[in-house]
């Protein structure tokens, strides 16, 4: 086996042979033979009919006996051909009239496919007679009715109850007249003859191990003629007896053809291999249209999506699925189904699961593949071989076996369909100031994908794709992305005890087989064009290793990039197992697995860095992305079943101006501006009256403002010409905090002449003690230390009043008073003085 493409194709080796049925047979009163046949092998004559001598006779010889006849060796090619014959059989009147017949089955093989052989059987029939009571007259049956009736019945590897029933020929035989009779006595007998419309036709399928194939030939007697005196006529009211042939063994052994699985979920472009300049495609998706060779062009109704056949019948094959069939109900089909020995046309048929005529084996070397039906085993190929745009495409085969290995003008060239613009540049986006400029609050479009991109061009060029857009933004610096390259590789599966390299895959779709073959035991994985340092490791047991070095069976994968490239790009990727059923997507060095079980298949793609959450093909630019770049990028799968297109469309890049300045108003250290309003650019501006009305919080007396630093220290000036996309101003809301005397308090100044010293010399009272309406900005926190001492006479002594740390929430007293005071909006707060007690003395 060759490790570079993992195939071995050879010729298929044939073994005919001819067995006799060992068995032996009734006997009874042998008569003198009619002929010289040495290829008798021993054989008797079997006399008797009506149902009892059947029964016996199957007893006695069996429905399936391959016998022991020598066996002939070589290959199969057309016009090998092997027979066999009976013993004469022989029917009674008296033992002094009888009739007695001989058949010969020649299978001839005249025509293969590569699935399929046709075997000619040619049907001989020698018969003959015995009349002592008239020798002058023949005796046999020779009516136009259901007389003789011969069935050939194909059996493969001596399979029960005498196989499967090919064909059945009515025939009207006689020894009366003709070339080839002999007479000797009594004795009248014919030589082997053909009788019109006696041929069979039976096609073999060709399998891929060793089978044996063999034909019996049974025959049913009805009405014949005698003669004795007069004519005689006797309808039997059973078959007076059936008899078999020897069988024809056929030992055949075919290498398999098997589909190159990794085509599988891919989009193709099939061209000629011969004609490059030529895409097999159709005019247009609708069932019984016609397939041909067109001139190339990059339309849907050239792309072919190859799908996994989903009959298990079938497994091996794929659907040739039209992309322009968005709902995937067509597939390519061979008319008239098969086998057949003439050429039959391709053409889109409405999907049918156990339809063979839909099944494709895609088998070859490399890029380079034939293409044929399992209905038939005939390959697709232009008619005529014709090297013009619109010839027609047909399957057929030349009818040798294994010919189309060697026919070039039947191989196929298959690649991946790509996605992108006509001349392989970025595309103009719709909305845009100019080639490279983008206005804040701009709609940005991407251009009608059906005309702008290919496949494409045309609305009927692009049926049955998908666009998915991204937008991506940097900071500008550095080239901005122009292309977003394809990871590629091989993988290595396990097949068997042995381990088998597929070739390259898109992993865009899938690198492995998606349970087709075994599964991973590595996998080469890098990026179109290098250069991006991709690292991927796979994991066996727990042990990680690089991907590409063969080993167990893969239960996890990782993939990063390295160097410059994981700055701008991440690796995005899943994995699926025997099931098919895919993973969720992991990215940059994560691991990936399906809970343990041996992956089978691999699916990634790179992705740039920054990309936005808007994924529609319109965006409305956001002011923050003023001064970004911005690049859109467009990516198309097929709409049935999703499959990818390599490639993507990349938009010129746009760098984000701003023509207006929006100026935004923060109060109170507020993080989310209370106000914003926009103003032209490089325009005179003065503070907006709405913006005071917006920040002034509820219980305040007045904003404060505005400045232009957060601290509130640089006053903004009023008339000033502003510049770029920003200007935040800011300010502060003043609240009012007055002060009064509590309840206890104003008794003391109302009962009291009250002193600001002990001497009592200055007279104080309630008002002049308590401190001035005080502006507080907001948030702000007070506290409240101890207020001077007042004095009073009492006693003929100066008595102290002493000032309570704290303020009070209200006239009462109630509370204790809060030393403290967190200024949200226009509050008063109460002071008081503690008079002194008398406990004997006067305690202050």
């Amino acid at each position: 086996m060759s490790a570079g493409d993992g195939r071995v194709l050879t010729r298929r080796g044939f073994v005919f042979g001819l067995g006799a049925l060992a068995v032996g047979l009734i006997m009874y009163n042998p008569r003198m033979a009619f002929a010289d046949e040495p290829w008798w092998d021993g054989s008797l004559i079997f006399r008797g009919h009506g149902a009892w001598y059947a029964s016996r006779f199957w007893k006695e010889v069996g429905s399936v006996q391959a016998g022991a006849g020598a066996e002939q060796a070589g290959n199969m090619y057309t016009g090998l051909q092997v027979a066999a014959k009976t013993p004469w059989v022989e029917w009674d009147i008296s033992a002094r009239q009888f009739i007695r017949a001989a058949t010969k089955i020649t299978m001839v093989c005249d025509f293969t496919t590569e699935l399929y052989y046709h075997m000619n059987g040619k049907l001989e029939i020698a018969c003959g007679s015995y009349n002592e009571l008239n020798v002058s007259y023949n005796l046999w049956h020779t009516d136009s009715g259901d007389d003789t009736r011969f069935t050939l019945y194909h059996t493969i590897d001596d399979e029960p109850e005498g196989g499967v029933e090919e064909d059945s020929k009515v025939v009207v035989i006689d020894n009366e007249a003709g070339a080839g009779i002999h007479r000797d006595g009594c004795h009248v007998w014919t030589d082997y003859r053909e009788y019109p419309g006696s041929n069979y036709s039976v096609w073999v399928r060709r399998v891929d191990r060793d089978a044996m194939h063999g034909f019996q030939l049974r025959s049913w007697f009805w009405n014949y003629y005698y003669y004795g005196k007069d004519w005689y006529y006797q309808r039997a009211d059973d078959p007076p007896i059936g008899f078999s042939t020897k069988w024809v063994k056929q030992r055949a052994r075919r290498v398999g053809i098997a589909s190159e699985a990794q085509w599988a979920g891919r989009v193709l472009v099939i061209s000629p291999a011969t004609v490059p300049s030529l895409h097999l495609g159709v005019e247009g998706p609708w069932a019984g249209q016609g397939c041909s060779v067109l001139a190339a062009a990059s339309s849907t109704r050239h792309h072919w999506i190859a799908v996994e056949h989903e009959d298990e019948l079938f497994a091996g094959t794929f659907r040739l699925v039209p992309v322009c069939a968005g709902d995937g109900s067509l597939s390519l089909g061979q008319a008239g189904g098969g086998p057949r020995l003439d050429p039959s046309a391709a053409q889109l048929q409405q999907l049918a699961e156990a339809d063979r005529a839909q099944a494709v084996w895609v088998h070859g070397r490399g890029p380079c593949q034939w293409l044929f039906n399992d209905c038939s085993g005939m390959a697709l190929d232009r008619v005529g071989a014709s090297q013009e745009s619109g010839a027609q495409v047909q399957f057929h085969s030349n009818g040798y076996a294994d010919g189309e290995w060697d026919n070039e003008s039947h191989m196929w060239h298959l690649a991946d369909a790509r996605f992108g613009t006509e001349d392989g540049g970025p595309f103009d986006l719709d909305g845009a100031a100019d080639s490279s400029t983008a206005v804040v609050g701009a709609s940005l479009c991407v251009p009608d994908p059906r005309v702008a991109f290919r496949p494409g061009g045309a609305s009927a060029d692009a049926e049955g794709i998908r666009y998915e857009h991204a937008w991506l933004v940097d900071d500008g610096q550095g080239e901005a992305v122009s292309e977003v390259p394809e990871v590629v590789g091989r993988a290595c599966v396990s097949l068997g005890r042995e381990c088998l390299w597929l070739d390259a895959q898109p992993a865009a779709n899938m690198v492995g087989t998606r349970g087709r073959a075994g599964a991973l035991c590595a996998a080469d994985l890098s990026v179109e064009g290098g250069g991006f340092g991709l690292v991927a490791r796979i994991a066996s047991s727990g042990a990680w290793r690089d991907a590409a070095e063969k080993g167990a069976e893969a239960q996890a994968l990782s993939m990063k990039l390295g160097g410059d490239a994981a700055l701008r790009f991440h690796v995005r990727y899943r994995v699926c197992g025997k099931d098919g059923n895919w993973s969720e997507w992991f990215q940059d060095g994560q691991e990936a697995s399906c809970g343990g079980s041996p992956l089978h298949g691999v699916s990634a793609r790179i992705v740039p860095a920054g990309l936005l959450e808007e994924t529609g093909q319109m965006l409305q630019v956001p002011e923050r992305l003023a001064g970004k770049r911005l690049v859109c990028i467009v990516r198309a799968t097929t709409a049935h079943l999703h499959a990818a297109y390599l490639g993507c469309a990349v938009s010129k890049p746009l760098h984000v101006v701003n023509p207006f300045t929006t100026v935004r108003y923060f109060v109170d250290g507020e993080r989310e501006p209370c106000w914003t309003e926009r103003v032209d650019e490089s325009s005179s501006y003065s503070a907006a009256l709405d913006a005071r009305s917006a920040a002034l919080k509820p219980g305040c007396e007045k904003v404060k403002g505005w400045f232009t630093d957060a601290a509130c220290t640089v006053p903004f000036a009023d008339g000033t010409v502003v510049q770029g996309a920003m200007l935040d101003l800011f300010g502060r809301n003043v609240a009012e905090v007055r002060y009064a005397l509590t309840e206890m308090s104003r008794e003391l100044f109302s009962q009291r002449r009250c002193f600001a010293e002990k001497q009592l010399e200055t007279e104080v009272d309630g008002e002049s003690v308590l401190p001035p309406v005080q502006e507080v900005v907001y948030g702000e926190v007070l506290s409240f230390s101890r207020r001077p001492s007042v004095w009073y006479e009492a006693e003929g002594r100066a008595r102290e009043a002493v000032g309570i740390i704290g303020a009070y929430a209200d006239a009462s007293a109630a509370q204790p008073p809060a030393p403290k005071l967190k200024v949200t909006c226009s509050t008063t707060v109460y002071l008081a003085w503690a008079l002194p007690r008398y406990e004997g003395i006067w305690v202050s």
